[in-house]
């Protein structure tokens, strides 16, 4: 006869958790045990693994998706764990002119206005000899320069912000590689490829891919698409011309 396997979690009660101490009961101690069974115990609705069995992450509603995911951390006070660690990057050239904005975390149009015009302030006031991490609002901003422009990011407290200078580096030298050397009219005038290069870096606040080799070939490919759809338009076009006349 097979030997029953006894659950993962065992179901135990406040009284024979400490039957073994003679210590006195603390509340605190014993509320954070429950929300640790409310993470684990399979029989919880709380559970990541209740959540997908359910396949309550097949949706295509992100932001479901999001909400679903978050049930469970945030039950057992693990919500830091879906933080992610840029909140929004900016890129502004030494007249406060705003080239590239792209926000990872819900800001209102009036508070990213605000903080742009905030940011641009402090950080143009500094000189080129401090430091390039300052702490604002509760987080730490962290930024370059290049030439005249200022690529600026935000993270938490908690977050490096010496990975954060990197994935900066990271970026514009991607950004020079593409387009031989990039400077600000080619943020005005290619503002789209920005972003597509952009995207392909960084998602959700977080590094998606560290691979240089790996971006270009997929900016080279989204180039040959763009470049197919072209002529297919202008054939179409020159069809319709031709038959009109």
């Amino acid at each position: 006869m097979d030997e029953e396997v006894p659950p993962l979690v065992p179901q135990v009660t406040i009284a024979n958790y400490w039957s073994d101490s003679d210590d006195e009961i603390d509340e605190e101690e014993w509320a954070a045990y429950q929300r640790s069974l409310m993470f684990t115990d399979n029989n919880s609705s709380f559970t990541l693994k209740y959540i997908i069995e359910k396949e309550k992450y097949s949706g295509t509603n992100f932001l479901e998706w999001h909400r679903n995911l978050g049930l469970p951390f945030k039950m057992a006070k693990r919500h830091y764990v879906l933080d992610g660690p840029i909140h929004f990057v900016l890129s502004i050239n030494q007249q406060g002119k705003v080239r590239l904005t792209r926000w990872y975390s819900p800001y209102s149009h009036n508070q990213r206005s605000k903080v742009i015009r905030e940011l641009s302030g402090m950080i143009l006031a500094r000189g080129p000899k401090l430091c390039n991490i300052h702490e604002w609002r509760g987080f730490k901003v962290v930024y370059r320069r290049y030439a005249s422009l200022y690529f600026i990011t935000c993270i938490n407290q908690d977050d490096n912000e010496l990975e954060i200078l990197e994935i900066i580096q990271y970026f514009v030298e991607t950004l020079n590689r593409y387009f031989g050397s990039v400077c600000e009219l080619e943020l005005i005038f290619h503002f789209h490829k920005t972003y597509y290069i952009l995207d392909e870096i960084i998602i959700a606040g977080e590094l998606q891919e560290s691979s240089k080799t790996t971006v270009h070939r997929l900016i080279d490919a989204q180039d040959s698409i763009v470049e197919a759809a072209k002529e297919k338009e202008n054939t179409v076009s020159y069809i319709i011309a031709q038959v009109a006349n």
